[in-house]
């Protein structure tokens, strides 16, 4: 159980993920609120804006949708996102979201939502060719290294992949 305050996992600096050119990860998460923003995943350089985020996204910074997942891929500053549907973050249910990413692709970048394609996906990631973060930490349940959105809720079966899942695989471990 993440509470919000100060849990987390920090997991180091995983130097393979600087070289990836394909990336997914799935969790099942229950948010206990809806009025912050809960990092899932995350490995981002600040001072140069590069790496990936994958959160639950109070209000989207693009398009002011609420409530919603947002996947966040740059390097330098070239970024890449997915602000996903209004609402299709909900408070104290199981929801199970995954994003994958593949590098230069004009479909490149997904975000899924119990198992469905989410409407504002896909997005090209044409121009971006590795996920290149840095020294920084891999962490899970919070963003690093400005110790700021912890996940306030719970987070279970989070899986991590080198590859880009098909929508059929997805919609496999959704089920």
């Amino acid at each position: 159980m993440f509470d919000g305050m100060d849990d987390y996992v920090s997991l180091g600096d995983v130097n393979s993920f600087d070289s990836l050119t394909e990336l997914s990860t799935c969790a099942w998460v229950k948010h206990n609120s809806l009025t912050d923003d809960d990092h899932i995943l995350s490995k981002v350089d600040s001072s140069t804006w590069s790496g990936f985020m994958f959160f639950r996204d109070d209000i989207g910074q693009e398009t002011g949708r609420t409530d919603m997942y947002k996947v966040w891929v740059s390097k330098d500053t070239n970024a890449k996102w997915i602000e996903g549907a209004t609402n299709s973050s909900v408070q104290g249910a199981w929801t199970h979201v995954c994003m994958t990413f593949k590098a230069n692709d004009a479909t490149g970048l997904r975000l899924y939502v119990n198992g469905v394609e989410d409407a504002n996906s896909p997005v090209s990631t044409v121009g971006l060719t590795t996920i290149d973060s840095g020294t920084t930490n891999l962490v899970i349940g919070r963003y690093d290294p400005a110790a700021t959105n912890y996940i306030n809720g719970s987070m279970d079966d989070l899986q991590v992949y080198s590859r880009v899942l098909t929508s059929s695989e997805v919609l496999s471990n959704y089920n």
